[in-house]
C-alpha cells in the first residue's frame, strides 16, 4: 500500500496546452457529492451503499466515478469488474486530477474519459464487444493514461478523439488488439514508451479489415520511444494493409493529416521477435513503417521523423496510400535506420517511396539496409536529399528510382553494424560514423546521446560513442618537455576542461584549436579550459609540460571534462618517468 500511496497525487505531468475545452458526451447523473481530495475505495467484496472507505468500500467502479469531483482519488483493489466505467466529471488542474489507480490486477471491459483532468493508471482493459469503440477512449482534456495493459481486445486500444488536448499516453502495454493498438487525433499529446504487439484485422468474431499499430491525426502530437514489434500472417484473418506509424485526411470522419508531428526514438519490428524473423507482404498488398499521405484541401504538413529504427518489409511511403494519396508538404525524414530482407520477393518492397504530387522535403543521414526491389523511390520532385548510405548485405548493388547519387550519399557501403540482424548500433570504423551532415532539428540519438560525438553526425539512428581523450608520449625523463593533448567532443555548449598537473611536472605553456581560453592557477597547479566548441569539430587543447623530478615513477594525469550533459567526463594518461632500459606503453583512458 506504501508504493500505491506513492503514486496518489504525485504523477508526473507534462501541460502540453492550456485552453478552455467544453465537455462534450456526458450521460445524464447525479451531481457529484464527495469532498475535494477524498481518496475511496472500490473492492470485489464492497456494497455501493458503503461510504466508499477503505474498510467499507463500494462495489463498482462507476459508483465512484458518478462520486469524485477536482482532487479526488479512487483506489481499485484486485479483481476482475465485470463493467464500463464512463467518467464525465473533470478535474481542474494538474494538481487537481482525478485518478483512478489499480491495487493489484485489476480487470474491466472499457473506460471512457469525458472529463478533463483524468488519470488511469495500472488497469487490465479486455472489451469483448465488437465496435469501433476503443477499450480506452478520451474525448475529455488532459487525460493522463499510464501503465495500463489492453488485450485480447475486439477493439482499438487506445484512442483520443478529435477535439481532445493535450493526453498523456505513457508506458502502457498493448497487445492482441484489433484494427489498431492507438488511435490518436486532437492537439498537443504526449505518446511515449508504449509497447504495441500483435495488433490484428480481427479479434474472435469481430473482423473489421485492418491493422495498424498507430494511427494519427490531428496536430502539435508527438510519439516517443515507442516498441512495435511482433506483426504476423498466422494472427491476421484476411491479407490486410498494415502499417505501424500511418497518417491520412478522411474529413467524412473528422480525421484531418497530421500536421507539425514529430516522431522520434521509436522501434518497429514487423515480424516474430523470438525468432527475428521479418514478415513478408501478401501477394498484392504491404506492410510498412510509415504511411503518409494527405489530400488537397488537408494536408499532411510539418512532419519530422528522426532517429527511429524499421525493420520492415518496406519502409516509408509518402503519398501513394490508396485512401487520400498526395499533398505532404515539409516532410523531413533524419538520421533513421531503415533494414528489410534481402531475400523478399512479393510485391517490390522498398524504403522510402515518395509518391504523389505535390511532396517536399528532406532526406538526410538515413541508412537503408537490405531492400531487395529498391532503396529509394522518387516519382516526382520537391524533395531535396544527401548524406544517406545504402546498403544490401548480399553485394547487390541497390536500385534507386528517381534518386541522383548527391557528393555525399555513400551507395553500396556496408555501415559495419554491431550485428547486421541483431544490434544496429555501429562498430568503431563505420563509414557511417562522422559522415553525416548537421541538423538544427536532429540533437541527439536513437538512445539520446548527445550528436555529434565526433567531428560530424554519424550517419543512421545511432550515433557513435566517442570519448573525450588525452595522449602524450608513453615515457620522459628528467628536465624532458611532455605535451599532452586533450581532445574534446564538442557538442555546441559551453564546457570547461580542468587539469590539475602532477607536482612532477612544470606548466609552460598552452594552445587551442577551437574557441575559448585557457587559464592557469599557479598556486593549484591547474589549467582550465573554458569555452564552446562547435558541435561538428573537435576542440584540441595542448599542455605542453617539462618533467621536474629524477625519481623512477609512473605519473597519471586526469583532467575533468563538464560538456553541461551530465555526468562529467574524465580522461586520463599515465607517463612513466626516469625509466631505465625500454618504455612501457601508454595507458589511455575515458570515462
Amino acid at each position: 500500500m506504501k508504493k500505491l500511496a506513492s503514486r496518489i497525487k504525485g504523477a508526473a505531468w507534462i501541460c502540453l496546452l492550456l485552453v478552455c475545452a467544453c465537455t462534450v458526451g456526458i450521460p445524464i447523473k447525479a451531481a457529484p457529492t464527495g469532498p475535494a481530495g477524498a481518496v475511496y475505495y472500490v473492492a470485489l467484496t464492497g456494497n455501493d451503499s458503503n461510504p466508499g472507505t477503505q474498510t467499507q468500500p463500494w462495489r463498482t467502479i462507476q459508483m465512484a466515478a458518478n462520486t469524485v469531483v477536482a482532487g479526488s482519488t479512487v483506489i481499485v483493489n484486485a479483481g476482475t469488474y465485470n463493467e464500463t466505467v464512463i467518467e464525465s466529471t473533470s478535474g481542474t488542474g494538474p494538481n487537481a486530477m482525478i485518478q483512478f489507480l489499480a491495487n493489484g490486477a485489476v480487470t474491466i471491459k472499457a473506460f471512457y474519459i469525458q472529463g478533463d483532468y483524468i488519470e488511469l493508471n495500472g488497469f487490465t482493459v479486455t472489451p469483448t464487444d465488437c465496435t469501433w469503440d476503443a477499450a480506452i477512449e478520451v474525448t475529455g482534456n488532459y487525460a493522463l493514461i499510464q501503465n495500463n495493459r489492453v488485450q485480447d481486445s475486439t477493439r482499438v486500444g487506445i484512442a483520443t478523439r478529435d477535439n481532445t488536448t493535450g493526453a498523456i499516453i505513457r508506458g502502457n502495454i498493448i497487445t492482441r488488439v484489433q484494427i489498431m493498438g492507438i488511435q490518436i487525433m486532437g492537439s498537443n499529446q504526449l505518446i511515449e514508451n508504449n509497447d504495441i504487439s500483435d495488433f490484428r484485422d480481427h479479434f474472435g468474431s469481430c473482423n473489421y479489415g485492418g491493422a495498424d499499430a498507430i494511427q494519427f491525426h490531428g496536430s502539435n502530437n508527438t510519439f516517443r520511444g515507442n516498441y512495435i514489434h511482433d506483426y504476423y500472417k498466422s494472427s491476421q484473418s484476411g491479407t490486410p494493409h498494415t502499417d505501424a506509424f500511418q497518417t491520412y485526411s478522411d474529413p467524412v470522419n473528422n480525421k484531418t493529416a497530421a500536421k507539425n508531428t514529430v516522431i522520434e526514438r521509436n522501434h518497429i519490428f514487423m515480424g516474430n521477435t523470438s525468432t527475428g524473423q521479418l514478415q513478408e507482404a501478401w501477394t498484392g498488398n504491404s506492410i510498412y513503417g510509415f504511411m503518409i499521405e494527405g489530400n488537397v484541401t488537408d494536408p499532411c504538413d510539418n512532419l519530422i521523423i528522426r532517429n527511429n529504427l524499421i525493420e520492415s518489409w518496406s519502409g516509408l511511403n509518402a503519398g501513394g496510400g490508396v485512401i487520400s494519396g498526395g499533398n505532404v508538404t515539409g516532410l523531413k525524414i533524419y538520421n533513421n535506420t531503415f533494414r528489410s530482407n534481402i531475400n523478399f520477393t512479393s510485391n517490390n518492397p522498398g524504403g522510402i517511396d515518395i509518391n504523389q504530387q505535390p511532396i517536399t522535403g528532406e532526406i538526410f543521414n538515413n541508412i537503408t539496409v537490405d531492400f531487395a526491389n529498391h532503396h529509394y523511390s522518387l516519382s516526382f520532385g520537391g524533395v531535396t536529399f544527401d548524406y544517406n548510405l545504402m546498403w544490401n548485405s548480399n553485394g547487390t548493388r541497390p536500385r534507386l528510382y528517381g534518386y541522383t547519387i548527391q557528393p555525399h550519399d555513400k551507395r553500396g557501403v556496408d555501415p559495419r553494424f554491431v550485428s547486421n540482424f541483431n544490434d544496429l548500433h555501429l562498430q568503431a570504423g563505420s563509414p557511417a560514423i562522422d559522415a553525416g551532415q548537421r541538423l538544427e532539428k536532429v540533437v541527439g540519438d536513437f538512445d539520446g546521446n548527445p550528436r555529434p560525438q565526433g567531428a560530424r553526425y554519424d550517419i543512421g539512428a545511432y550515433e557513435f560513442p566517442v570519448s573525450s581523450k588525452m595522449a602524450t608520449p608513453t615515457a620522459a625523463h628528467m628536465n624532458e618537455i611532455i605535451t599532452f593533448t586533450i581532445t574534446i567532443a564538442g557538442n555546441g555548449n559551453p564546457m570547461t576542461v580542468t587539469d590539475p598537473l602532477p607536482l612532477q611536472l612544470v606548466y609552460l605553456t598552452s594552445t587551442l584549436t577551437c574557441p575559448g581560453s585557457v587559464t592557469y592557477d599557479a598556486a593549484a597547479q591547474r589549467v582550465k579550459y573554458t569555452g564552446t566548441p562547435p558541435a561538428e569539430l573537435a576542440c584540441v587543447v595542448q599542455i605542453p609540460v617539462r618533467v621536474n623530478t629524477n625519481q623512477r615513477m609512473a605519473i597519471t594525469n586526469s583532467a575533468t571534462i563538464d560538456n553541461g550533459q551530465p555526468p562529467l567526463k574524465s580522461v586520463l594518461a599515465t607517463v612513466i618517468l626516469n625509466e631505465l632500459g625500454l618504455y612501457l606503453p601508454i595507458l589511455l583512458k575515458s570515462g
